[in-house]
C-alpha cells in the first residue's frame, strides 16, 4: 500500500487558500493548512462553510527557524511532506517616500525568504517523494499598480527563485513551478463586517455581496478577465499532479488575458467599488434591525 501524499499549504486562511486545500483533498492528497493566526484560519472554515484541510498549523514562517519547525510539526502529525504550496503573502503598499525599513525587511521575509527556508526544509522528503514546489506569485509582477513597489518586487524575486530551485533540483525527480495569478476578487474588503456577524449572517453577506463585487470587476477588467479561487486551485491541483510531470521551472500566468489587454482599456472601464461596500453596509443594517 502507497503511503499517503501529504501537502502543506501556507497562507491557507486567504483568499485562494481553502480553496486550494479543498482541491488538493479532492485529488487524494492529505493536506496540512498553515497560518499566521488562528482567526483566519477561523474566519476561512466560517466563511467557507466546512474545514478543508486535515491538520492545522498555526505558525510564523519569517524566520527559517520558524519555518523549520512547522515543517517538523507537519511530518509528526501526517508524515512527509511531498508537496509544498507556498501561497502566504505580506501585501504593502506605500510610496517612495512612505515605506519603511521594517515593512519592507517583513514583505521580503514572507514573500521570498520563507518560500527558500520552508524549500530547505522540506528538501529530503521533496527528494525521497520526487515532490513538488508551487509558488504562488502575481501578474502584478507585469502589471503595476500605485505605490505597490515592496509587493512587486517580492513577487518578482519569487519567480527568479523559482526557476533558479527548479535548476537545481533538475534531474532529482522534484519539480519547482510558480502561477502568477491575475485578478481574483475576494470577500477580504468584507471583513470589517463579517467579523462581527454570527457565522450564518456572514455566509448570508457574501452570498448577496461577493456576485455585485464581481460585476463590478467584470466590468472594470472585461468579463473574461476576472478569476476565482477554485480556478486557481485546480491549476495548483493540475501542476501537483503526475500529468504535469513534463512542466519544471515554469512561471504559469492564468490571468484570463489581462496582460494582453492595454492600460487606456483598463482606465476607461474602471468605475469606482463603492457600490459593493454600499451593499454590503446597507444589508448590514438590514439584517441588524430585523
Amino acid at each position: 500500500m502507497n503511503p499517503p501524499r501529504i501537502a502543506l499549504v501556507t497562507g491557507a486562511g486567504g483568499i485562494l487558500g481553502p480553496s486550494i486545500c479543498q482541491a488538493l483533498r479532492q485529488q487524494g492528497w492529505l493536506v496540512a493548512a498553515t497560518d499566521s493566526a488562528a482567526e483566519n484560519l477561523d474566519r476561512a472554515k466560517v466563511l467557507c462553510g466546512g474545514i478543508f484541510w486535515d491538520h492545522d498549523v498555526i505558525g510564523d514562517i519569517a524566520t527559517e527557524d520558524c519555518c523549520r519547525a512547522l515543517v517538523s510539526d507537519v511530518a509528526e502529525r501526517l508524515g512527509d511532506i511531498a508537496l509544498l504550496v507556498n501561497n502566504a503573502a505580506s501585501p504593502g503598499r506605500g510610496s517612495l517616500d512612505e515605506i519603511t525599513e521594517e515593512a519592507a525587511l517583513s514583505i521580503f521575509r514572507v514573500n521570498v525568504l520563507a518560500p527558500l527556508w520552508l524549500t530547505r526544509a522540506c528538501r529530503g522528503s521533496l527528494l525521497q517523494r520526487r515532490g513538488s514546489v508551487i509558488n504562488i506569485s502575481s501578474a502584478e509582477t507585469q502589471a503595476f499598480s500605485e505605490k505597490n513597489h515592496l509587493y512587486v518586487a517580492s513577487k518578482a524575486a519569487l519567480e527568479q527563485l523559482t526557476r533558479s530551485m527548479a535548476s537545481e533540483f533538475l534531474g532529482s525527480g522534484v519539480r519547482v513551478n510558480a502561477i502568477r495569478v491575475g485578478r481574483v476578487p475576494g470577500a477580504a474588503f468584507l471583513r470589517q463586517w463579517t467579523d462581527t456577524l454570527p457565522p450564518e449572517a456572514a455566509r448570508e453577506l457574501i452570498e448577496k455581496v461577493m456576485p455585485i463585487h464581481l460585476e463590478i470587476a467584470r466590468e472594470s477588467i472585461g468579463p473574461d478577465s476576472v478569476g476565482s479561487p477554485d480556478g486557481i486551485a485546480s491549476i495548483v491541483a493540475f501542476l501537483a499532479s503526475e500529468d504535469a510531470r513534463f512542466i519544471n521551472g515554469e512561471i504559469l500566468t492564468a490571468d484570463g488575458g489581462f496582460l494582453a489587454m492595454s492600460r487606456d482599456w483598463v482606465g476607461q472601464h474602471l468605475p469606482g467599488f463603492n457600490r459593493a461596500n454600499e451593499a454590503a453596509e446597507a444589508w448590514v443594517a438590514a439584517w441588524r434591525k430585523s
